[in-house]
């Protein structure tokens, strides 16, 4: 690929056409094509322009150009690059469309399927929710539990953390081991969490009791806190340790300390890591379809590499869909870790979300408006040219 200014043939030609108004409110853009990049559909700034190679005048300041060309009806070669322009000025941009990917009309067909399957759900959660509340309310430390994960989860609808953090902290308070690793876990936030104050010691000792009691997302935690160290949390690096924890934890039926004993060649057997493998993936299958979000997201990867069973892209489209569905349910309740996460998933344009530095850029901008520097660093990163 190739973006560069281009002879002022086309400047001269498109000045010729309207001089004044040229060189006061427009730039000259030639998209040129050749070969199999040839006849792709060009949109600028959300507005098709029409089919490759064109010339164009655009309007100065930022421009998102998007190229693609259908493949079959569910896939599409796709050239994307965002870039600004002054008024009077030239640029050509030549066109290397990339490997087929999902078509936009593609991941909004499986978007559809995926909010009619959730709305339904959602709704009967909704109506079992002040029966679940009364029980919780009554002391029951599993339905607290189950509260903080339908406000969390949004199985209800919207993701409410506030109510979260509330129901799991009754529920650590009430001595229940996953309400305690639940609730360690807003209290390890770098970000305030459900305007959990942070502490880092109160996090570690709640883990670390809750693991005492078998919880195994507990474990985990404390696995990866050794796996690689924090400074913060006052927590050096040990491979050793972080073994240990994650050993404890794929005993008590942790799926991602299972994982991560793999995944990070904790285990050099082989026949231990295939058992691993075996015993991971319907429980992550169940907590996805529970509705644990990092479940689904570790089962959509899963599917599309074809690591635990066998590549299944539509699977993973579906699953991916489903991840930024709560992705951006999370994002919308405000919370500052959410849509940081979310901004980073359109720059990358992963777990689910198609590429887009227009969105990253609105979301990095949101997040800024809170005072938080390291929003304001990465939204100077994202504007940067």
């Amino acid at each position: 690929m190739r973006t560069c200014n281009y002879s002022m043939a086309l400047s001269l030609a498109l000045l010729a056409s309207s001089p004044s108004a040229f060189a006061q409110t427009s730039a000259a853009l030639r998209i040129a094509c050749d070969g199999e990049n040839a006849g792709a559909t060009i949109s600028i700034n959300d507005v098709v322009k029409g089919d490759c190679p064109v010339d164009v005048s655009v309007a100065p300041g930022n421009i998102r150009l998007r190229a693609s060309k259908k493949v079959n009806e569910a896939q599409e070669r796709v050239f994307e690059r965002e870039f600004t322009m002054a008024a009077g000025t030239g640029k050509r941009v030549d066109v290397e469309l990339g490997e087929p990917r999902a078509s936009l009309a593609a991941l909004k067909r499986i978007d559809d399927e995926v909010e009619a399957d959730a709305r339904p759900k959602e709704e009967e959660q909704l109506r079992a929710l002040p029966a679940l509340i009364k029980k919780a309310e009554g002391g029951d430390s599993a339905a607290m539990l189950r509260a903080g994960q339908v406000y969390e989860w949004g199985l209800a609808g919207n993701v409410d953390f506030k109510q979260a953090a509330k129901w799991y902290e009754r529920a650590a308070r009430a001595e229940n081991p996953a309400g305690m690793s639940a609730y360690a876990t807003y209290l390890s936030s770098y970000h305030s969490m459900g305007g959990v104050s942070r502490n880092p010691s109160e996090a570690i000792a709640m883990w670390e009791k809750a693991a005492a009691r078998g919880d195994g997302s507990a474990m985990n935690r404390l696995g990866f806190l050794r796996l690689f160290g924090s400074d913060v949390m006052g927590v050096p690096e040990n491979r050793e340790q972080a073994k240990i924890w994650f050993e404890k934890g794929a005993n008590a039926g942790n799926y991602e300390a299972m994982n991560a004993l793999v995944s990070w060649k904790l285990t050099s057997d082989k026949a231990a890591r295939d058992q691993l493998n075996k015993m991971s993936y319907p429980i992550m299958e169940s907590l996805a379809f529970e509705g644990y979000p990092i479940a689904i997201k570790s089962l959509a990867l899963e599917y599309e590499w074809g690591v635990l069973v066998a590549m299944n892209p539509e699977r993973a489209r579906k699953l991916y869909a489903q991840y930024l569905r709560y992705a951006k349910k999370a994002a919308a309740s405000g919370d500052l870790n959410s849509v940081l996460m979310l901004a980073s998933m359109y720059e990358e344009g992963k777990s689910g979300a198609p590429k887009d530095k227009a969105v990253a850029v609105q979301l990095a901008r949101k997040a800024a408006e809170q005072g938080d520097k390291d929003a304001n660093t990465y939204l100077q990163k994202l504007l940067a040219p």
